[in-house]
């Protein structure tokens, strides 16, 4: 979820051309981070392979901090107004973090619900 929040962050700052120096060190952050993410998809899809019952592990650690770390994500109730009216989404950043949350389970192995996030508004 941590990518969802960095992708997001800098997705901002280019939007404004904001901090260009913070923006480059950021992003090989967030590289590195990707990187620190992929070797652990990878461990925990070795390891359901080896042992099938790692599944109800991973799920219930899934629906455990799953719910918390997408609302860590939510936009502040009072920003939805205003970035509605400038007809921005003010959730993509959740929807994100729980498609990639759902890809990285899928390449796990595991297909389970994850929690909802508001779906892309009508404008």
């Amino acid at each position: 979820m941590a990518l969802a929040g960095q992708r997001r962050l800098l997705e901002q700052f280019r939007q404004k051309n904001l901090f260009p120096a913070f923006r480059g060190g950021f992003t090989a952050v967030a590289r590195d981070e990707s990187r620190h993410v992929l070797f652990g998809v990878k461990f925990l899809r070795d390891m359901l392979q080896q042992d099938a019952s790692y599944g109800e592990v991973i799920q219930a650690a899934v629906h455990t901090y799953a719910p918390a770390a997408l609302d860590a994500l939510a936009p502040d109730e009072s920003a939805i107004r205003a970035a509605r009216a400038r007809g921005e989404d003010p959730w993509i950043t959740q929807r994100y973090g729980q498609r990639s949350l759902a890809k990285k389970l899928k390449v796990i192995g595991l297909n389970m619900p994850l929690p909802d996030v508001p779906s892309l508004p009508t404008f």
